[in-house]
C-alpha cells in the first residue's frame, strides 16, 4: 500500500502552490516578528516620554512659592 503511495504523480502545480505558500507563511511570521518587536520600542518610547512629562509636571508644581505673600 505504502508503495502505491509512492508511485503517486504529484502535479508540479501543487508542488510549486505549497513551495509558495511557505514562503508566504515564513515572510508572513517574519513580519509579524518585526512588528511586535517595533511596538515593543515605541511603547518604551511611549512610557518614558509620558514618565518625563509627569517628572516635569510634578516639578513645576512643587516650585516653591514666592517670598512676597502680600495676599495672605
Amino acid at each position: 500500500m505504502s508503495s502505491e503511495a509512492a508511485k503517486v504523480a504529484v502535479p508540479e502545480s501543487v508542488l510549486r502552490k505549497q513551495k509558495r505558500e511557505e514562503q508566504w507563511a515564513a515572510e508572513k511570521k517574519e513580519k509579524a516578528l518585526a512588528e511586535k518587536k517595533k511596538s515593543i520600542e515605541s511603547r518604551k518610547l511611549i512610557f518614558t516620554r509620558a514618565k518625563q512629562y509627569a517628572e516635569e509636571y510634578h516639578a513645576q508644581v512643587r516650585s516653591p512659592l514666592p517670598l512676597d505673600l502680600t495676599c495672605m
